[in-house]
């Protein structure tokens, strides 16, 4: 189905007052950055433990890291080691199977990766932009 000029034009329009420049701009907010020693098994633990939801959701963090190994698992997600000071962290990187660079800017959860009765920190990235 065509839009006839005339509705589109009167949409926009109304759009345009209803919504700013800004609200249309895609963004994440996050809770910044954590520090290597805060980024550990208990911390994703605890934080599993509390109720997130529809207008509270679960702490995001950002920070820059450095691509120790990646490498595609199941023809579908990127699996990570990624290395900030001198710790390294497992992580996964959903629905993504190009290659990052060796330093890259990540926007993450922590969790608790749980693998044959094993629990480990595993940091779910959200996006990742090259540094």
């Amino acid at each position: 189905m065509r839009w006839r000029p005339q509705f589109k034009q009167a949409f926009e329009a109304v759009v345009s007052t209803l919504i700013s420049v800004e609200e249309l701009q895609e963004s994440m907010d996050t809770d910044g950055a954590l520090q290597a020693t805060e980024m550990t098994l208990e911390t994703a633990q605890m934080l599993e433990t509390q109720v997130w939801g529809q207008g509270f959701p679960p702490p995001m963090f950002y920070d820059v890291f450095r691509v120790v190994q990646q490498r595609v698992l199941g023809e579908k997600h990127l699996k990570l080691q990624l290395q900030k000071e001198d710790v390294r962290f497992e992580a996964i990187y959903f629905n993504q199977t190009e290659s990052l660079p060796e330093h890259v800017q990540v926007v993450y959860q922590i969790q608790v990766n749980e693998y044959n009765s094993q629990q480990q920190l595993q940091l779910l990235i959200k996006h990742a932009h090259h540094s």
